[in-house]
């Protein structure tokens, strides 16, 4: 009783198990069956079917077998490389991937081989690979990989039960794909326009021509098939062309330029890439792969005939040349430059600091770093080499915003040098002649001004040379036994020597003024005006300098201010307690423009707490040349004593002259202030 037990149960295990292998059997037999199916629809009807296959076949296995990742792994007899692959883990290159192992006659050893290292790869718990052959040859190995060993081995079993009819299947469908994809490459150059594709038999006769060749050549592709391809090369480049095809059959792959003809008999020069093709391992005709570089070859030959022009200007140059790399070592130099430097070729690769040493190499490398580090388009240096004097043009080398090296031109300055040092010794004599006019101008105005209990002065005086043109004085004189006192302030035209010569004709005659005025009664300042004029019209000078003039007489006395001007600014007349008040002698020119004028006086009369301000036209400078706004600095200051007020006004000139683009426009300035206590 208890064995027929035993029977029963045993069967009935039988039965299960039968079932359930009949089950995954079953199930296996679907799954590629619906794999093939959907190959075929693929092939037939989808464009680039074949990527779309193999992603679906990657897709579907690893799915079905709960696999983590599948690969294809294409096995060229030496080592393997990714084919294709779905459902790696993040981070992991696949397109990187070759595994290389030891060729073993025991296929099982490799499978073992391969499967230890994409574990490590790929961080597997399992791994299993299928070997896809053609013929007796591996060729791919699809891989799944699996986390988990219960996936594993549900996989395992199944390949158990079915794995040569699953291999079988892969392996067509492998086979197929290949083929198909090598159809799909013909198809695809056939219709390819920027390069001539044509294949030619054993004999060299033409058997396809694609769209590219029509347009190369000009002839459509029935016009050209079973004809052969020698009679479209140039019959001097025909014999080359035999030696290429030799070569092809030894080396399978040969490139060369070949010269040809279109239909127009128009020459073309090409590129051709020349194939062999091999079926089954017979020869049975050649690829070929066709460029035109014809512009290309006219474009070479034109830079190589600038480039032989461009070596014989530079090597031809007046100019030393040396060309550095991006190391600052020689990379050439001209024969200019070797007798600059006593160089030779032996120079070349050395650094420039090194191979010039002895002739400031040194200060040379520091302006080329120099070059680098401020990214400036040039820089130079003054050398003496030897005898003579070069200015050293340094240029940068670009790509782009990369810096490659560096260009120096050796451009002699040897006469500029010595005319330089001959300009230096004249200028230094000039400075010289100009510092002597200087001390003599400065001793030509008064070095301490009059005053007293009654009157006070106070003076700017600013020339914007070494030597100016403005000259002014200010002295106590005595005319009938009283005291009376003199203010002169001139400008002369133009600054300089000149300028400086007149202010002394100037001084020379006011001194001649002051005699007379001290001793002749009816003397007046206009007499002053009519003495110098008559001086410089008898100078001859045309007009090319004339001088302005304002001459006062003060008598405290009287109370009086005797004055007249030659083409001079107004003064103005202030105090605290009256608006400012311009005093002025109308249509009076300058001295030194019309013989014989008559100049005359005028006369006003002074209070106690008057002040007084003559000036020269260089203060306006600082006012925008705006006599007006000089006129409403000095109303605004009316109520300050004349030293405040030059204080003010020395605080805005020095803010105005710190401006350098002003100072180098700025003309002579000169202020004087009186004031009547």
């Amino acid at each position: 009783m208890i064995i027929n037990i035993l029977y029963i149960i045993l069967l009935l295990i039988l039965l299960f198990l039968s079932l359930f292998i009949f089950r995954f059997i079953y199930r296996y037999l679907k799954f590629f069956q619906k794999i093939f199916n959907n190959y075929l629809n693929l092939e037939n009807g989808v464009p680039g079917f074949s990527n779309n296959f193999i992603m679906y076949l990657h897709n579907s296995i690893r799915t079905y077998l709960h696999a983590s990742s599948s690969v294809l792994l294409s096995w060229n007899g030496k080592e393997f490389f990714t084919h294709s692959y779905s459902g790696l883990a993040a981070g992991i290159d696949v397109n990187n991937i070759k595994i290389k192992i030891i060729r073993n006659n025991e296929e099982k050893q490799i499978e073992d081989k391969v499967n230890s290292d994409l574990k490590i790869i790929f961080k597997a718990t399992d791994i299993l690979s299928i070997p896809l052959k053609q013929g007796k040859n591996i060729i791919f190995y699809y891989v799944l990989t699996f986390k988990d060993n219960i996936s594993f081995i549900n996989s395992k079993i199944q390949m158990y039960f079915y794995r040569k009819h699953i291999i079988n299947i892969l392996e067509n469908l492998l086979i197929n794909l290949s083929d198909k994809m090598r159809n799909d490459s013909l198809l695809l150059l056939e219709t390819i326009k920027d390069y001539a594709f044509v294949i030619l038999d054993i004999n060299l006769k033409i058997t396809s021509w694609n769209k590219g060749a029509e347009i190369m050549f000009g002839y459509p592709a029935d016009k050209k098939i079973n004809t052969h391809f020698i009679d479209l090369i140039i019959q001097d480049d025909v014999k080359n062309f035999h030696k290429k095809i030799l070569k092809c059959i030894n080396n399978e792959e040969v490139k060369s330029n070949i010269k040809m003809k279109d239909s127009n008999n128009t020459a073309i020069i090409t590129e051709i890439l020349i194939r062999k093709i091999l079926i089954n391992d017979k020869h049975r005709g050649y690829y070929l792969f066709i460029k035109d570089i014809t512009n290309e070859e006219v474009w070479k030959e034109n830079i190589k005939r600038q480039s032989m022009i461009n070596k014989s200007i530079v090597e031809n140059a007046r100019d030393g040349i040396i060309l550095l790399n991006f190391e600052n070592k020689i990379i050439y130099i001209n024969e200019k430059v070797k007798s600059i430097i006593e160089g030779d070729e032996s120079y070349l690769g050395l650094n420039i600091d090194q191979a010039m040493y002895r002739l400031h190499g040194k200060d040379i490398l520091n302006k080329i770093e120099e070059l680098k580090e401020k990214k400036i388009e040039l820089n130079t240096l003054n050398l003496k080499i030897f005898k003579d004097w070069y200015n050293v043009r340094m240029f940068p080398i670009k790509n782009m915003d990369y810096y490659e090296g560096t260009i120096l031109f050796f451009v002699n300055i040897t006469e500029m040098m010595n005319i330089t040092h001959k300009l230096e010794i004249v200028n230094r004599s000039l400075i010289e002649d100009l510092m002597s006019a200087k001390i003599l101008q400065m001793n030509l105005i008064p070095s301490v001004l009059p005053g007293g209990k009654s009157i006070v002065f106070d003076t700017i005086f600013l020339p914007c040379d070494e030597i100016g043109g403005d000259f002014y004085f200010i002295e106590e004189i005595v005319k009938n036994k009283k005291k009376n006192y003199i203010i002169i302030a001139a400008d002369v035209s133009g600054h300089g020597i000149g300028a400086s010569m007149l202010t002394v004709l100037v001084k020379d005659c006011y001194s001649d003024f002051k005699n007379k005025l001290e001793t002749d009664n009816k003397c007046c300042p206009s007499d002053f005006l009519k003495m110098l004029n008559i001086k410089i019209m008898n100078l001859n000078m045309e007009g090319s300098k004339f001088v302005t003039v304002f001459l006062i007489l003060i008598d405290l006395n009287k109370k009086e201010l005797l004055y007249s001007s030659a083409g001079h600014p107004d003064a103005y007349i202030f105090s605290e307690n009256t608006d400012i008040k311009s005093i002025r002698i109308n249509n009076s020119p300058p001295i030194g423009i019309i013989d014989n004028y008559v100049y005359k006086d005028d006369r006003i009369v002074l209070n106690n707490g008057d002040k007084l301000c003559v000036y020269t036209d260089g203060i306006l400078d600082i006012f925008s040349d705006d006599p007006q706004k000089f006129s409403d600095f000095i109303n605004k200051n009316k109520s300050l004593n004349i030293k405040e007020i030059k204080n003010k006004l020395n605080a805005k000139i020095s803010a105005k002259t710190n401006n350098s683009q002003f100072s180098s426009k700025m003309d002579d300035i000169t202020v004087l202030f009186t004031e009547l206590l």
